[in-house]
């Protein structure tokens, strides 16, 4: 983890985040408790908490673990 960098919070809607595991950087647009509905349901798939984030400037939504978010000092909310 970088100096300057807070990982151990709750980010805000339209918050930027740097996704680690990729190294992206996007908005966040949700934090929440998923269940891949790909999944068979006869395996009885728990929920994951999972980051919903889009990239700047837009393109593709992409899901990542919240504990791979850092945070920037200048990460305000985009809106």
């Amino acid at each position: 983890m970088s100096a300057g960098v807070e990982r151990a919070r709750k980010p805000g809607i339209g918050e930027r985040a740097l996704d680690t595991k990729t190294g992206r950087i996007g908005l966040v647009k949700d934090i929440l408790d998923y269940v891949d509905p790909a999944l068979p349901k006869h395996l009885d798939p728990q929920p994951i908490r999972t980051a919903f984030l889009w990239p700047v400037g837009g393109g593709k939504e992409w899901t990542t673990l919240p504990t791979y978010l850092e945070f920037p000092p200048d990460s305000s909310r985009s809106t």
